[in-house]
């Protein structure tokens, strides 16, 4: 009996290998390179210091919005209302206004989360324990000398890069695109107030 399969080789089809390569360089694309870069460019806008301890605070109090919500993409969506009360330090001259806006955010957050029983999954938890971390060295940057406020604030931002590059990895609590998104706005908001504590001092 012949073995009709036995000269048979199979090999993938190339149109479906090009497919599978494009669509992950497309999500490579849409949910890390691109973020990275308009974070960068956040970066930049924010400029040397200014708003940057409440930008920390912020960063943190997003991941809290996506943890108490249970949906990941709403840290886009928390952005877009987070943003003018950053500003509000800049436009009224004085930091203090924004980090009162943004706690008192987060404080609610934490209120809902609790009644919605978020903070009983161990990743929805870490996220209360994150931002009470970063939200105290926010206020100690505001609250210290221009040297310590910009050490406080480097190690802060960097610290926070690194766990936004942990979430993004682990694709957990927010949507990939905006953990990548505040890693590039993290790490280049550390190089501007190195830059900025080197030039001044």
């Amino acid at each position: 009996m012949t073995d009709l399969t036995k000269d048979v080789e199979w090999t993938p089809a190339a149109p479906a290998r090009r497919r599978l390569t494009d669509s992950r360089r497309g999500r490579l694309m849409f949910q890390t390179v691109l973020p990275v870069v308009v974070g960068v460019a956040g970066a930049v806008a924010i400029g040397a210091k200014a708003g940057i301890p409440s930008a920390l605070m912020m960063c943190a109090g997003i991941y809290l919005v996506a943890a108490a919500t249970g949906v990941p993409v709403a840290a886009w969506w928390s952005l877009a209302g987070a943003v003018p009360l950053v500003g509000l330090g800049a436009v009224f001259d004085n930091e203090w206004l924004s980090l009162l806006a943004l706690g008192v955010v987060q404080a609610v957050l934490l209120v809902i989360g609790g009644v919605r029983g978020r903070w009983r999954q161990r990743d929805n938890l870490l996220q209360v324990v994150a931002a009470v971390v970063f939200a105290a060295l926010a206020i100690a940057s505001a609250a210290g000398t221009p040297v310590v406020a910009a050490v406080i604030l480097i190690v802060g931002l960097l610290a926070h890069g690194v766990w936004d590059v942990v979430h993004h990895r682990a694709g957990i609590v927010v949507a990939r695109s905006y953990s990548a998104f505040c890693a590039g706005l993290d790490a280049a908001l550390a190089l501007v107030v190195l830059i900025a504590l080197v030039t001044h001092n």
